[in-house]
């Protein structure tokens, strides 16, 4: 909960703890719910639509076989796209539909607050859309709807703890989308090559590749929209309001500094309130997820309207069998990792040792482990495997966990100082297990461990005193 929190199950599932045991995880039951969800919801907006009950699942499965939603895989809260999906389906219903706007944007906060915007942008755009009309009686109540979301937001955001969190989210326009991510794989697919990049966060906040399916989908969905005539002026409406939201959402991805492969082609300053919302929300990347999820749905609805059964009926299926071929699953961190590195230094002695002797070993991210001594040490304690690395900000007032304090919690020792930690680990007689830094070190006691693995490596008697760790 605490390295990828998800506050609507962490708090409930909190009050099982004494029957679920503290191995519970409740990460693969959400990201499990998060794909049936996707493929539930959109079949709801092409049955909203007037499709049959095969097609809307057949275009719903092409809606979920979202490469982006796949990369999240690891960052579960981040699976949660159903929510953009019933933004959609909000605006297709036929009422304002207040009430679920305001428990879409409590179920955002709830989960990940990147979804928040999303739920607000789609209140605003709501009455205008379902009206088909520009009136200002119409636009007066959107707005006022979005205050009373926003109000509930700052409420629930402040229950939270989300004001007193101190530190400053950096990495606006780093994480950001490259212009040609829609078409960009980076590993992903079986058929298209690789393509460059400008920043190396645009490998993973900003990877928004589409896969060939939806591309083809997009193609033709363009062609029928082209081919179509007579269409009345409240279509035109809620056409320009989709566009306009694919084309906000792809500027937010693109941010102030934008990439055409290596390219940096414009840069442009924030000025306040615009830094201080990128400071919030600084993997801009991400938001290209409702351009693109908005772009195909409106190509597979164009593709409805122009082909009828059986013909639309193969064309998905045709679609949905492409992105299959082409789309390949994101890489997979073993689950069984017994120890963590990490370290700004490149050596791979250390690492090595601990592969000789069958010890697991990853390098999470190039930074001080001091911030984060605090949760390594809890997970250690509490044998918990590190597969991947999240740490919200700590609240004003955070101290680090002292020794003595450590070692009262279950047999844990810290030190800023190698040599201590190996005269810990000697003393241990080799039953510890370790986690190194620049500086820092973490062992644990493990009293029914092997006698013959130790936590140290010899390799960690560096010159500058530091454990040097995997640079891959």
């Amino acid at each position: 909960a605490f390295s990828d929190s998800i506050p609507l199950l962490s708090l409930p599932l909190k009050l099982t703890r004494t029957v679920t045991g503290c191995g519970f995880q409740f990460l693969g039951p959400f990201l499990l719910s998060s794909v049936f969800l996707m493929i539930l919801v959109g079949a709801l907006i092409f049955r909203r639509l007037g499709w049959s009950v095969p097609d809307a699942l057949l275009a719903a499965l092409l809606v979920a076989l979202a490469p982006a939603l796949f990369h999240r895989g690891h960052h579960v809260t981040l699976t949660a796209h159903w929510l953009i999906l019933l933004c959609v389906l909000g605006l297709l219903s036929p009422k304002g539909r207040l009430a679920l706007l305001f428990v879409l944007a409590q179920l955002a906060i709830l989960i990940s607050m990147y979804f928040m915007p999303i739920v607000l942008w789609f209140a605003l755009i709501n009455g205008t859309f379902k009206d088909g009309r520009l009136r200002p009686g119409t636009l007066a109540r959107s707005a006022a709807h979005v205050v009373l979301i926003a109000a509930g937001v700052l409420a629930s955001l402040y229950a939270l703890g989300f004001f007193h969190a101190d530190g400053a989210a950096r990495g606006f326009g780093y994480y950001s989308m490259n212009v040609l991510g829609p078409i960009n794989p980076e590993g992903r697919s079986r058929f298209l090559p690789d393509l460059p990049i400008g920043q190396p966060g645009q490998l993973y906040e900003g990877f928004q590749y589409v896969g060939l399916g939806w591309m083809c989908a997009m193609l033709i969905g363009l062609f029928c929209w082209w081919r179509q005539s007579g269409r009345d002026a409240a279509s035109k409406l809620r056409g320009a309001l989709l566009i306009g939201t694919a084309f906000l959402f792809a500027a937010a991805a693109l941010s102030n500094k934008i990439y055409i492969g290596p390219w940096l082609v414009a840069e442009f300053p924030l000025v306040f309130p615009l830094s201080l919302i990128a400071g919030i929300f600084r993997t801009s990347g991400r938001y290209f997820w409702v351009a693109s999820y908005v772009a195909i749905i409106a190509a597979l609805v164009q593709i409805g309207l122009r082909l009828r059964p059986p013909y639309r009926t193969m064309t998905i299926a045709a679609l949905v069998a492409l992105q299959l071929a082409d789309v390949k699953l994101p890489y997979r961190v073993p689950a069984d990792l017994d120890i963590m590195l990490m370290s700004r230094a490149t050596g791979r002695s250390a690492a090595d040792d601990l592969a000789a002797r069958g010890v697991g070993v990853v390098q999470i991210r190039n930074e001080d482990f001091e911030h984060y001594a605090p949760l390594v040490d809890a997970l250690i304690e509490r044998d918990i495997a590190i597969t991947y690395w999240y740490v919200a900000r700590f609240p004003r007032g955070h101290v680090h966990a002292r020794t003595a304090e450590v070692l009262q919690n279950g047999g844990a020792f810290v030190s800023a100082r190698p040599e201590e930690c190996r005269a810990k680990a000697a003393e241990l007689r080799g039953t510890a297990s370790a986690a190194y830094s620049d500086g820092w070190c973490s062992v644990h006691h493990e009293p029914g461990a092997s006698a013959g693995r130790s936590g140290v490596s010899p390799a960690a008697e560096s010159d500058n005193g530091e454990a040097r760790s995997s640079g891959g």
